[in-house]
């Protein structure tokens, strides 16, 4: 799995072909590497290449994509993916707001999508969804003071993210102790992320999250909207929510957040905020590499855990499958746009349409 100082150079030149020799750090990083280097196809494919821990099932390619042919067309079409809610919103940059928190949330943590499951019946998007809605609709505006003031304890009680075990622990006769439930470190990243957002905002001049989003969606491209340029500036301006360290072997974030709030914002303001959210390089978005993502890929038999892996940590298992899940996506997509109908198909569209497979269905893509 491990890509040698040489073999993280050459693919460097060959991704961007702006990285001297000197560039490289003590561990043979190169921090000038940017997002379309690494999530490039070339860089996936040298990845799995040397991976260890899993690997991408042909077989399950096969059927995922014949399954997404003919049963799932219609849901590649971007505009069968409009995100609307029963809500009424005072003002634009309100509505965007709400919908931009809840992708961010949506996204801000990972590992936690089996014992989300197991505990609430519930995956981290349907939390994070419903615990922004909780907010809003408990009279919370959700602006820069509304978040920065949030405790752990209420965003435990909207997102339904239990902090302390049923079972109490006796420390004395008589008395029991209720420890830590293993959620709540979910509810810190959440309560984290959100008090982030609301100081990073308030520090630009901005009253809220949505109001930065307004305004960088033109900023960063005046001309066309651009997916990468908001991408970006949603790491820079946030480097505390939206940068994730990859694997020490790559050195450079996925950014999955940050996709994830970008696509979001496309979806639901594509038609009504053409000016700021329809993207003219939306396919050089990758697609969304959550924990969810996985889980769906692994049921779809796409994405294949090897005995190796029980000798990596689980973090670094985990991080592995994402860049896998990554490529798996993106031989999706290559195989998608040769039909006439689909030739505009990104990686988001596959993305949201293997989410949009029934659960219980998975096993049909595999025969």
């Amino acid at each position: 799995m491990k890509l040698c100082c040489q073999s993280r150079y050459h693919l460097w030149r060959r991704s961007a072909g702006k990285c001297d020799a000197t560039d490289l750090d003590a561990g043979g990083h190169c921090p000038k590497v940017t997002m379309a280097a690494l999530l490039s196809l070339d860089a996936l494919e040298l990845f799995a290449q040397e991976c260890t821990a899993a690997n991408i099932s042909n077989d399950g390619l096969k059927a995922v994509i014949q399954r997404l042919l003919s049963q799932q067309r219609k849901a590649l079409a971007p505009e069968q993916q409009q995100i609307r809610m029963p809500l009424q919103f005072d003002s634009t940059e309100s509505e965007v707001n709400f919908h931009a928190l809840a992708g961010c949330i949506s996204t801000c943590a990972f590992g936690y999508e089996s014992l989300l499951q197991t505990t609430t019946q519930q995956g981290l998007r349907d939390v994070a969804l419903f615990g922004v809605m909780g907010l809003y609709l408990s009279g919370q505006n959700l602006d820069n003071a509304c978040l920065a003031a949030l405790t752990l304890a209420e965003v435990g009680e909207h997102f339904r993210i239990p902090l302390r075990s049923m079972q109490g622990i006796a420390v004395m006769p008589g008395v029991e102790q209720l420890p830590d439930h293993p959620l709540k470190p979910l509810a810190e990243r959440v309560l984290a992320c959100l008090h982030a957002l609301a100081d990073g905002s308030q520090q630009r001049g901005f009253t809220t999250f949505g109001g930065f989003l307004l305004h960088a969606s033109k900023a960063t491209a005046p001309e066309q909207p651009s997916a990468v340029g908001l991408r970006n500036a949603l790491c820079t301006s946030f480097p505390l929510v939206f940068e994730e360290p990859l694997i020490e072997t790559l050195a450079d974030p996925l950014a999955t957040c940050a996709t994830c709030v970008v696509d979001t914002c496309f979806r639901r303001f594509r038609q009504q905020l053409p000016d700021h959210f329809n993207y003219g390089d939306r396919a050089r978005l990758p697609a969304i590499l959550d924990h969810s993502l996985i889980v769906k890929l692994r049921k779809l038999h796409v994405l294949d855990v090897t005995e190796a892996a029980s000798k990596m940590s689980l973090e670094t298992t985990l991080t592995t499958m994402r860049v896998l899940a990554g490529l798996a996506v993106a031989r999706i997509c290559t195989e998608l746009v040769t039909a006439p109908d689909l030739i505009a198909i990104t990686a988001c569209d596959v993305d949201f349409a293997l989410r949009s497979i029934p659960e219980g269905q998975h096993d049909a893509c595999s025969h």
